[in-house]
């Protein structure tokens, strides 16, 4: 009977948790996820991306010349 007792109280730690977490998004809050470089980090991806494409175009005019 012990084992029924300890999942009773692992569940209600849970729910108690559960509760917490959701009384935080009620008051607005929100907690911090360290996304604070997303449009650096998107205007660098897009570059980087351009720059792969204008590396290959040239390697592919080089190829046509030289044909």
């Amino acid at each position: 009977m012990d084992s029924v007792s300890d999942s009773d109280s692992t569940s209600d730690s849970i729910s108690d948790s559960v509760s917490d977490s959701d009384s935080n998004n009620e008051s607005g809050y929100l907690p911090k996820t360290g996304d604070e470089n997303g449009s650096y980090n998107e205007v660098g991806g897009m570059l980087v991306g351009l720059g792969m494409m204008a590396a290959i175009a040239t390697k592919k005019r080089k190829e046509k010349k030289e044909n």
